[in-house]
């Protein structure tokens, strides 16, 4: 008996070393060689006899725990260890409703996660479950990798000085400092950084960090154990102004940490599904995803869904210097960001080699040597795409903010049409878009202005009653890059009858109106208006103008107030 006991120990011995052995190999051999095909990144997330995949049904299944038909069914070729839905259920109410819906019209309700015990291969495996009437879709449940987290470099000097990113420009930069002048956030703003978590105790993150969520380890401390998480949410919103070590792009923007990278900077794609979803229902007007592999049609659902809430994805090229966008940066619906370096030429020195490109890329931002904040305080530095995308999304943050009304895809024009192009090599960066630098480098102060300011002046006796007359100048890069590029609108200038400043001012009625491109047709416009016959000297009025979308959400674009004289 006694050999017996400890005959069986040892086979269980054994069996957990050879167990840790392979582990241990699976992690040597999944990690990345320097050059790599963006299509060939990622492959399925695999181990030892174990397959998971994501299933999309054709019907969503029943309310409640997954039934013995559906286990029935998936067990007909392999043998299922578990199956779950990729998310939960929304709660019963009228307030969840629409996002129910919403969640329904994606396909979302439709998405299942299955793992499989068998050493089939993914491609049997794909070809057995397809063929069966009940199923859409299956896919592996693949894997998800930080983009840049393995180019790491000391920190210089952790200054304003040393943000070359946040320089205008003619320095490289994205001009950040005239930015600022015009708007550098507030409390209102919620960016969701999907990565490997946030350290929420930094010193120029206090206070603004939001509970999140660690879908890694399935639980809700979202504290960041490698690093790259809290880098991204310092280059987005690290506090400005405030003497502490950096300034991100959006200096009071509140942190949503959602871990879905492990310490190793890897993850799945059905922990990222979750993630997105989670951002989403949490009210966060920007997604940061500093991540990538290969395409998911969940993700994809995904970010549908969190689009039609209303949210901007931003994500990462990829670092290999390859035709061919990552996803989820690669889809329509987000933005995909590449790297320049110094002088605005496609970043080459990301540790796997350059910035990717391709036909979705859409902008670029400095992604070589990026300043952001570092796990336990103080700075460090990163390079990759993984560094460029939250440059995008911050001031992506600070645009959103100053333009409520303004949907996902009415921003992206803004940054298209404000966005610095022709800066890289003449090879590579043609006028206009181009595979390699997409619309072109994103420009901060260019975009704000965009929306925040016209050419107008005022002519006029500005006595009560006194007739007048507004002249708007038609000034390339203000306003009307919305007029001119893909979300064409009219401008519009309000107040027949100018209204006296104050807590009370009457409302303004549309007095003209345009279409198309007037400007660049007619010439300047000019309007006539009238000074309250009430206005005392001293008094001061306001005239305001707005750019009208086609889904008729009014853009403030201007306002001007000038005094009554006596």
């Amino acid at each position: 008996m006694m050999s017996l006991g400890r005959t069986f120990r040892r086979s269980v011995l054994r069996f957990f070393s050879q167990y840790l052995l392979i582990l241990l190999l699976l992690t040597f051999f999944a990690m990345p060689p320097d050059q790599l095909r963006a299509e060939e990144e990622f492959s399925s997330h695999f181990s030892g006899g174990e397959q998971s995949l994501l299933i999309k049904l054709k019907q969503a299944p029943d309310p409640g725990p997954l039934g013995p038909p559906l286990h029935s069914l998936l067990s007909l070729h392999y043998e299922v260890i578990r199956m779950s839905r990729l998310l939960s259920p929304l709660p019963e109410g009228a307030r969840v409703a629409a996002k129910s819906q919403l969640r329904r019209s994606a396909g979302l309700d439709r998405w299942i996660l299955v793992d499989y015990a068998t050493d089939a291969s993914l491609e049997d495996i794909v070809s057995d479950l397809q063929g069966l009437d009940q199923i859409e879709r299956v896919e592996a449940d693949l894997e998800r990798s930080g983009l840049g987290c393995g180019k790491e470099l000391p920190p210089n000097d952790p200054l304003y000085s040393s943000q070359w990113h946040l320089m205008p420009v003619a320095e490289g930069g994205v001009g950040a400092l005239g930015a600022w002048g015009l708007f550098s956030g507030t409390d209102q703003s919620t960016v969701a950084v999907l990565d490997t978590g946030v350290d929420a105790n930094h010193p120029d993150l206090t206070g603004r960090v939001l509970p999140g969520h660690d879908f890694v380890n399935d639980d809700t401390d979202a504290q960041d154990d490698q690093g790259h998480g809290t880098f991204v949410a310092g280059v987005i919103g690290a506090s400005g102004h405030n003497g502490t070590d950096i300034a991100g792009l959006h200096w009071r923007a509140r942190i949503l940490p959602i871990k879905i990278l492990s310490s190793t900077g890897a993850g799945v794609v059905s922990d990222s599904v979750q993630g997105i979803v989670l951002a989403a229902d949490r009210g966060a007007s920007i997604i940061n995803m500093s991540y990538g592999g290969a395409h998911s049609l969940a993700e994809e659902d995904a970010i549908a869904y969190a689009t039609d809430l209303g949210c901007l994805a931003v994500g990462a090229a990829g670092n290999h210097g390859v035709e061919g966008i990552l996803y989820p940066a690669a889809l329509t619906t987000v933005i995909a960001v590449g790297a320049t370096d110094r002088n605005g030429n496609r970043a080459r020195s990301l540790g796997t080699g350059a910035s990717n490109f391709g036909s979705e890329l859409e902008l670029m931002a400095p992604g070589e040597g990026i300043l952001g904040l570092k796990v336990g305080g103080g700075t460090v530095y990163y390079s990759g795409t993984s560094a460029a995308a939250p440059v995008v999304a911050g001031i992506a943050a600070l645009l959103r903010e100053v333009t409520p009304g303004l949907s996902p895809s009415g921003v992206r024009a803004v940054l298209r049409g404000t966005a610095a192009d022709q800066l890289g090599l003449s090879q590579e960066d043609l006028a206009g878009f181009d595979v390699h630098h997409g619309f072109g480098l994103i420009q901060a102060e260019a975009a704000l202005r965009s929306v925040l300011s016209l050419d107008l002046s005022i002519r006029g006796d500005l006595k009560p009653s006194g007739q007048g007359e507004v002249l708007v100048s038609g000034v390339p890069g203000a306003c009307f890059a919305l007029v001119r590029d893909t979300h064409p609108g009219s401008l519009e200038l309000r107040g027949e009858t100018l209204g006296i400043e104050g807590p009370t001012s009457p409302g303004f009625r549309v007095l003209h109106r345009l279409s198309s491109d007037p400007l660049a047709s007619s010439g300047p416009l000019v309007v006539p208006f009238e000074v309250p016959a009430n206005a005392q000297p001293g008094d001061r009025v306001l005239l305001q103008a707005g750019m009208s979308l086609p889904d008729g959400t009014i853009v403030l674009s201007g306002v001007i107030h000038f005094a009554v004289d006596g």
